[in-house]
């Protein structure tokens, strides 16, 4: 069936016959006869309705969703197209960078898939680090044990280098004490030797003094014994008259001069044996005074090798000085090592993380 239809932009009414197919001469004949009565028929005006406003906002607004969609789009195409490559015959030309560990280690962690692009020094893959970690604490352990050494030794020289020079000192003045006290008591034995001659002079001079003591003694008994005679025929003739009184009395003194030299005889005789006495100790003082002297060096000499001996273990302190410097010495190498070991060991552990080396496409 044909259709008519108005053409609404210039207002004619123009009949437009659809293309139909018409199968047989009758059909043609009827669509002819309906079309002459339409075109015959009056011209009746349709009412047009009133054209709608469009809102411009929703307009421009779906205009932007659609940029925005399409950029999308398109950023994410571009992404992609420089990436990816479709052909059926190509040859990709690459450098192919082989990441692999440098230490020993159980993979704990895998942060990236596969073909995903990455960073330069970006994670790719976490070992267990916790030998590593314990390597680490070794070695700081070591190099504190290290430097504690290092400050005892440092502690230790000092101590050592005062007490030597303390001890030092004191040895060299026991030594000089020692020789003087030799020299004084050298001089003392001289002095002694010296009086044992004079002692044993004063000996012999007293024992001498005995005799002629005694010979005194003897003396003033003969002189005693006369004046004791002359006074008893003195007393006998004064008594008969035969002399006066004044020769009684003469011959009376000369008898007490005689008892009184008798006495003083006798006693220079004690005298004499006391001094002889005396001398003898004197004698026995100077060789008990040699003695002491004697001993006196001795003990000298021996405070003197003692003295030698404390300045010899005051060297072999400073020698001991020598040892704990290279005790120290030895100290600051192992902290030096230790030091060392500590770094490679913090270096093995930064292994445990392994990295992207260049960026990867």
């Amino acid at each position: 069936m044909g259709v008519n239809t108005f053409n609404g932009r210039n207002g004619h009414k123009t009949p437009i016959l659809e293309k139909e197919v018409i199968p047989d001469l009758e059909t043609l004949e009827v669509v002819t006869a309906e079309t002459s009565v339409t075109a015959e028929a009056p011209e009746i005006e349709k009412e047009v309705p009133p054209k709608r406003k469009r809102p411009t906002g929703l307009i421009l607004a779906g205009l932007g969703v659609g940029a925005i969609a399409a950029g999308t789009f398109g950023y994410n195409y571009w992404q992609y197209a420089s990436t990816h490559q479709e052909t059926d015959n190509a040859t990709v030309a690459g450098n192919i960078h082989q990441v692999s560990s440098r230490i020993p280690g159980t993979i704990s962690e895998v942060l990236v898939n596969d073909n995903q692009l990455v960073q330069p020094g970006q994670l790719l893959v976490k070992l267990d680090p916790r030998d590593y970690q314990s390597k680490v604490q070794q070695a700081q352990a070591a190099l504190e044990n290290a430097r504690g050494q290092a400050q005892a030794a440092q502690a230790n020289i000092a101590l050592s280098s005062q007490t030597t020079t303390g001890k030092t000192t004191q040895a060299q003045g026991d030594v000089s004490g020692a020789v003087a006290a030799i020299s004084t008591a050298q001089a003392a034995v001289q002095e002694a030797q010296a009086g044992i001659p004079a002692a044993q002079a004063a000996v012999q001079e007293a024992q001498a003094g005995i005799p002629a003591a005694q010979a005194e003694v003897a003396q003033t008994n003969a002189n005693l014994s006369k004046a004791q005679a002359d006074y008893n025929r003195y007393n006998e003739l004064y008594k008969t008259g035969a002399i006066p009184r004044q020769q009684l009395d003469t011959a009376k003194a000369a008898y007490d001069v005689a008892t009184a030299q008798k006495n003083a005889a006798i006693q220079g005789v004690e005298q004499a044996k006391a001094k002889f006495a005396s001398a003898k100790v004197g004698v026995a003082q100077a060789q008990s005074q040699l003695a002491q002297a004697q001993e006196n060096v001795t003990n000298a000499k021996a405070k003197l090798a003692a003295s030698k001996g404390g300045l010899q273990q005051a060297t072999a302190g400073g020698q001991d000085t020598t040892v704990k410097r290279s005790q120290y010495e030895a100290a600051k190498a192992a902290i030096a090592q230790s030091e060392a070991s500590l770094k490679d060991a913090q270096l093995q552990l930064s292994y445990a993380n392994v990295t992207a080396p260049v960026l990867d496409g």
